[in-house]
C-alpha cells in the first residue's frame, strides 16, 4: 500500500471524519461522542460494530501525547473475551433484557 506523503500531517478531525465516513459506508454501527467532555475519561473516541467485530479505537495525531485513561481503556480492552450486551430496566419487559439488580448484581459478582 503506498504512503500519502500528508497521511502523518492529517489532524484528528479529518481522521475522525474519514473513519467514520468508511465505518457507515461498509455496514458498520458506529458511535462517536461530539464532545468528549461528557464521556467518562479515557473511553475510546470510536466505537464501532459490524457481525462480531467491535472496533474501539483511540484516534491521535501524529504528535498527539496518549494519556494514561487512555492507554487504561485500550490495554482493558484489549483483554475482553466476552461482551455481556442487554438492555437494563428496573424491570425486564422483554426476553434479553436484565433488571436493574441483575446488572448491580453481575457488577459484585465480575460476571
Amino acid at each position: 500500500m503506498a504512503t500519502n506523503v500528508l497521511t502523518p500531517h492529517i489532524t484528528e478531525a479529518a481522521m475522525q471524519a474519514a473513519i467514520k465516513e468508511a465505518a457507515l459506508r461498509n455496514g458498520w454501527l458506529y458511535h462517536h461522542a461530539a464532545d468528549s467532555r461528557w464521556a467518562d475519561a479515557g473511553l475510546p473516541d470510536v466505537l464501532a460494530v459490524r457481525d462480531d467485530v467491535l472496533i474501539a479505537w483511540e484516534l491521535k495525531r501524529q504528535t498527539g501525547r496518549v494519556r494514561p485513561e487512555q492507554a487504561a481503556w485500550i490495554a482493558a480492552l484489549e483483554r475482553v473475551m466476552l461482551v455481556l450486551p442487554a438492555i437494563v430496566r428496573p424491570e425486564p419487559r422483554e426476553d434479553g433484557e436484565m433488571s436493574y439488580e441483575q446488572a448491580l448484581d453481575l457488577l459484585r459478582e465480575g460476571r
